[in-house]
């Protein structure tokens, strides 16, 4: 009996049409990293003027684009001066990740969530970087926001992925943050 029960799951699950998404693996124009990606990628990068001097931050976008949703993945980074995180400033940090989630929760008019460190390991140097994940839901825009930030030396590194609210649930997110690998 539990042979035919297996044979008859077995030959119904072959015939499940599977649904494979197929994902782009997006390298840095420089190779300091890579990401994958549900599609093409859009590059943009905006000179600010800071009390630290004139940064660039530069941002990868790509979206996913179903029957009623669209799903925004971003990965942001700025190279701030040298110095400006090391090592051993632990609470310098804390508090650097602090006002980012600060502003993140301001730019959205949301609701946090929650927010916690993370550590994070990768094959760069078997090194780990301070790490902080975070989210946010936004009644006002109707979406979740999901954001993974890391510290690799003297940049700063920020993955989010938006969805709308009704749709807050995505594996797609974790595929990105975990995908994402800085190249020595």
């Amino acid at each position: 009996m539990g042979h035919i029960f297996f044979t008859l799951f077995a030959t119904f699950y072959l015939m499940i049409p599977s649904v494979v998404e197929e994902w782009v693996l997006f390298v840095d124009p420089n190779e300091q990293f890579e990401v994958s990606v549900p599609d093409s990628v859009i590059l943009t990068t905006t000179k600010v003027q800071t009390p630290l001097g004139e940064l660039e931050y530069v941002v990868v976008t790509s979206k996913k684009v179903s029957e009623d949703t669209v799903v925004l993945y971003t990965l942001s980074y700025c190279d701030y001066p040298e110095g400006i995180f090391h090592r051993d400033s632990t609470e310098l940090i804390a508090l650097f990740f602090d006002e980012t989630v600060t502003q993140a929760v301001e730019s959205v008019d949301g609701i946090l969530l929650y927010s916690e460190d993370v550590p994070y390991s990768a094959n760069y140097g078997g090194g780990k970087y301070p790490t902080r994940i975070w989210k946010i839901v936004s009644n006002k825009l109707d979406i979740h926001v999901k954001s993974k930030a890391m510290i690799v030396g003297n940049r700063y590194y920020c993955l989010q992925v938006a969805t709308p609210a009704s749709k807050s649930v995505h594996n797609g997110g974790n595929k990105f943050f975990d995908s994402f690998k800085v190249i020595e």
